[in-house]
């Protein structure tokens, strides 16, 4: 799955729902009640398996189930639904936008192309487009075309004065990007200006991001008032296993690990970096297996991705590079 998605509920927030509008509501009030995270996105689907037989005509709605299928990784529940929904409604750029996120989640690539190309077409000076092409070329591993295309996003959002967590996501990228390919001082500019920018809930998430490019240029000051600053703002549980794997807590971070898998969606690249950090390779690299075969990113980013420096020079990592490369 690709991780921009940022909030289901984000992201629709700004589109009208007519039929939709009641399940909406519904799925608002599971946030309410803090169920167990499994429990609240099991019901989230019934509820909107059950808009869906009504089989309404709402774009709105078929736009939402998309998302919420995409989130949990049924990327042709989300393609058939956000169809429907570029059928009732041809004319809004955010039904392609979702389109060209789930066809780079299928690995169709030039269908990806094709409805960003229309979104250009319908107003060039939206910065979205320019966000999916960069992730066009980020997961086709052409990370410097990538770079470029972020970029120029994040130069559109700014000209338009956007304050949208497209932008966070752009930054974020961007100084990825630029700690795996050696660009650490970048990488510490890109994040200190996300920090400017954002609040809550995501400023942990950017501490921690910060925190790792500080460790790419050997500053271990600057990294550790990083982690205590992101520490400080009591980040969301999925990512505080990594917050203490970046300190070496490798008992607290075993303890959270299993806390989290119960109550959070944890990814195997979570996992993945947890272990990388804490030099347990064997299970960083099982993890990193089992994130492989989900196809979510290229074998070339997971080469140069910082969260496996540690690793990424063992026998164990290079075999695992090899044996997916065969299969490519």
């Amino acid at each position: 799955m690709r991780f921009l998605i940022l909030s289901v509920f984000l992201l629709v927030g700004s589109f009208h729902f007519t039929f939709a509008g009641d399940y909406v509501r519904q799925i608002q009030k599971l946030q309410d009640k803090k169920l167990p995270y499994k429990q609240r996105e099991i019901e989230k689907e019934k509820i909107i398996d059950q808009a869906l037989k009504k089989k309404v005509k709402d774009d709105g709605l078929y736009y939402y189930a998309s998302t919420v299928y995409s989130y949990h990784d049924k990327y042709e529940q989300a393609l058939s639904c956000i169809n429907q929904a570029i059928a009732l409604n041809p004319y809004t750029f955010a039904y392609y936008m979702q389109r060209a996120s789930v066809f780079i989640d299928l690995k169709r690539y030039e269908d990806a192309m094709t409805d960003i190309n229309t979104m250009f077409k319908m107003d060039p000076n939206i910065p979205e487009p320019y966000v999916e092409k960069g992730d066009y070329y980020f997961y086709r591993d052409s990370f410097s075309s990538a770079l470029q295309w972020y970029a120029k996003a994040i130069n559109v959002f700014e000209s338009n004065h956007a304050n949208s967590g497209w932008i966070s996501y752009c930054y974020g990228q961007y100084g990825r990007l630029n700690i795996a390919l050696g660009r650490a001082d970048s990488a510490v500019s890109d994040f200190t200006k996300l920090l400017a920018r954002f609040s809550n809930p995501i400023r942990p998430q950017i501490f921690m991001s910060r925190a790792m490019a500080f460790d790419k240029k050997g500053d271990l000051i600057g990294k550790a008032r990083d982690l205590d600053s992101a520490f400080a703002l009591k980040p969301d549980s999925v990512y505080l296993p990594y917050l203490y794997a970046l300190k070496g807590d490798t008992e607290k971070v075993n303890t959270l690990i299993d806390i989290a898998s119960k109550t959070q969606k944890m990814y195997p690249y979570d996992l993945a970096r947890c272990y990388s950090e804490l030099g347990e390779t064997q299970k960083a690299v099982d993890n990193l297996e089992k994130f492989i075969q989900k196809d979510y990113y290229g074998l070339g980013w997971i080469q140069i991705d910082y969260s496996f420096h540690k690793i990424n020079q063992t026998p164990e990592f290079a075999a695992l590079i090899e044996k997916y490369r065969k299969k490519e």
